[in-house]
């Protein structure tokens, strides 16, 4: 069976799983509460070829940052960040030239039940963020990861602490790609490729329930292949369906 068949054969399994705790929690089964920070998406690309796609995610971009399980309290667990890339008018109702990218510090499916024991979970920008699973990316299969160029100052809480970095204009990071050589090797950091540089500009004071980050939302070319990805539309789908958009 195909890897896409398989992925959409065990999402059609779970998908009863995300609706039901999704409808206990009244929020999303995982990263129910996060912190929003606007950005500006800076070409980075050094290599002549990832110029396109660099030029492409330049611009605005939304960031939230969360925690996998809790909604409030930073205990052990791991963290993800999403992105967008659009226009800041269209981030509730993006169009169809958005891009949404979620990622988490997690390299690889087999490795989410000790990445909460790897995780540095009192800082946004302690960590390093994966995409997990392959995209698809001008026809070449690669994989993503997000590394923040410096830890945040101390603080009582990830919030403060991620306030003071921007204060300190050191909230930055990273968007790097690299070949894409299957499910259990992972690649060598040298194997990477920066893209762009993500500047976070200011925390908002929200976090709507109505913000929906897709998975396969591929407005800027970044499309998500592979059994995980495959298996997360019909779970995505059925958690957002009974999650409260207020």
């Amino acid at each position: 069976m195909p890897q896409s068949s398989a992925g959409t054969l065990a999402g059609l399994v779970l998908s009863p799983v995300t609706y039901a705790i999704s409808a206990l929690r009244r929020s999303r089964m995982f990263h129910p509460s996060g912190v929003l920070c606007e950005a500006r998406v800076e070409p980075l690309a050094a290599e002549p070829s990832l110029a396109p796609l660099a030029a492409a995610l330049a611009g605005p971009a939304l960031v939230r940052w969360s925690s996998a399980w809790w909604k409030q309290s930073e205990w052990r667990d791991v963290l993800g960040c999403a992105l967008r890339f659009g226009a800041a008018e269209s981030w509730l109702n993006p169009g169809s030239d958005a891009q949404d990218l979620l990622l988490a510090t997690i390299q690889r499916p087999w490795s989410m039940f000790g990445a909460p024991f790897t995780t540095r979970q009192h800082d946004f920008l302690d960590n390093v963020y994966f995409g997990v699973s392959p995209f698809l990316v001008r026809g070449r299969e690669v994989e993503w990861r997000l590394v923040p160029e410096h830890p945040s100052p101390a603080g009582a809480s990830r919030r403060e602490r991620l306030e003071r970095a921007l204060a300190a204009g050191v909230a930055s990071a990273r968007l790097e790609l690299a070949s894409y050589r299957g499910p259990l090797r992972r690649p060598r950091d040298a194997e990477f490729q920066s893209v762009v540089r993500i500047v976070l500009e200011r925390v908002r004071a929200d976090d709507p329930a109505a913000l929906r980050f897709d998975p396969f939302r591929a407005g800027r070319g970044l499309v998500p292949v592979g059994f995980v990805h495959a298996m997360r539309r019909l779970t995505y789908a059925s958690s957002q369906r009974v999650r409260p958009a207020s």
